[in-house]
């Protein structure tokens, strides 16, 4: 599958700190929720990413998100995340 983006678009190995504005497109790799043992504390969602030229990003949603993303990423979907 491949994943083309305009020029304006930030590619994954662009990204740095700052509060940069701009978007990104990537592919929900995988997904899976993030429990610290032996209480099984969970903190997030856990995912891998990439982009169209193939650079793999490893992110976090918060526990205190989980449940309003949950039901909104899915694996091998192509997302556009930008900063409003």
């Amino acid at each position: 599958m491949a994943i083309s983006t305009p020029a304006q678009e930030t590619m994954l190995s662009q990204l740095r700190d700052g509060g940069q504005r701009g978007a990104i497109v990537i592919r929900m790799v995988h997904l899976w929720d993030s429990i610290i043992p032996p209480n099984n504390i969970f903190t997030g969602i856990d995912f891998l990413a990439v982009d169209y030229q193939g650079f793999v990003m490893h992110g976090t949603i918060p526990a205190d998100l989980a449940d309003d993303f949950r039901d909104q990423v899915r694996e091998g979907q192509v997302y556009k995340v930008q900063i409003l």
